[in-house]
């Protein structure tokens, strides 16, 4: 996920240079509301019912179904519909993980570490950071000075703590004050592109750069196995390839469907998934072939509801401020 918060960093900064300046905020943020909310709550619409037909089988496999077995009386509830609806404070279930206090006074019926169960769409919860960062960007990214203090302190804050040993999981770093980092990185070298790219074109950087990229690709086969320190030798490595973002964003207007198409398959992926366990139990789906129809089926679904989401907002706006969009 640094890798995606990275781009996200320069691409905001690029967006809010070319298309927004001297412009309103507010478009900005209509055009953002628009490219994550209308997305989520149609997956979170059907989510909601696709865990009340997977809370009849007893060996249901998909995480939120724990969301049903809470007690009205239990204050999760509270939490659970605000992170569900809104998607911010969604983090906090990786806030959870450096505090044993935290965990239990939000989800008491939840057992440690397992706060994700409480949202519909688990993997939401990084999105909520993403959403953070798109709050203040406006007011941030176009700040060089504060750009490189708020990189250079949160990523050493958060290589303190790898080292002192404070948490050994990955997902406990997933927090706003030790990945917005990463968000004002990939903003940095926005405004220092030409630079980054002079340093690119060295055939040493591209040799350096090139062989921590494959030496973390080939060792790293899960999430959990990643330390912070490795992500953040990736994260400087991809960081001398972010300047080519903006030739491919100049080239390609197909570079926003794509975009959009990621996110819609991250949020169908995993609910896919359960459902295809549930009505074909003998299939392995945890396979590579199992993995390519569930890529396959989360895709195709992803392009047919950014097709009904076209349809919806050409209607709804009717030719109308199309920076909105």
């Amino acid at each position: 996920m640094q890798l995606f918060y990275l781009i996200s960093g320069y691409l905001i900064a690029l967006v809010l240079a070319s298309k927004y300046e001297g412009k309103g905020v507010s478009s900005y943020f209509v055009s953002r509301f628009l490219r994550i909310f209308p997305f989520y709550w149609f997956h979170l619409g059907v989510g909601a019912i696709a865990l009340l037909f997977l809370s009849f089988n007893q060996s249901c496999g998909y995480p939120s179904c724990w969301l049903l077995k809470l007690e009205l009386a239990d204050p999760s509830w509270l939490w659970a519909v605000g992170a569900n609806i809104f998607i911010v404070t969604s983090d906090l279930v990786h806030l959870g993980e450096f505090f044993d206090p935290l965990k239990s006074s939000i989800a008491s019926s939840v057992s440690k570490n397992e706060l994700y169960k409480l949202l519909v769409i688990p993997q939401i919860s990084s999105v909520s950071l993403e959403l953070y960062f798109y709050l203040i960007a406006p007011f941030l990214c176009n700040r060089k000075g504060l750009l490189l203090v708020i990189s250079v302190s949160t990523i050493a804050m958060k290589l303190t703590l790898a080292y002192f040993g404070l948490n050994s999981s990955p997902f406990a770093y997933q927090i706003f004050p030790l990945e917005m980092g990463i968000f004002t990185l990939g903003a940095l070298i926005f405004h220092y592109r030409s630079k980054v790219r002079d340093l690119e074109l060295l055939p040493l950087s591209r040799i350096v750069s090139g062989l921590v990229i494959i030496l973390c690709v080939v060792s790293i086969r899960r999430f959990e196995d990643v330390t912070p320190f490795a992500s953040i030798a990736l994260i400087f490595s991809v960081s001398l390839f972010l300047p080519r973002l903006s030739d491919y964003d100049k080239k390609f207007s197909w570079a926003k469907f794509f975009g959009d198409l990621s996110y819609v398959v991250f949020l169908n992926h995993l609910l896919i998934l359960a459902l295809l366990k549930l009505l074909f139990p003998v299939y392995n789906f945890d396979s590579f072939s199992g993995a390519f129809y569930v890529s396959l089926l989360s895709t195709a679904l992803a392009i047919l509801v950014m097709k009904m989401r076209d349809l919806l907002v050409s209607y709804f706006l009717r030719g109308r401020r199309t920076w909105l969009y």
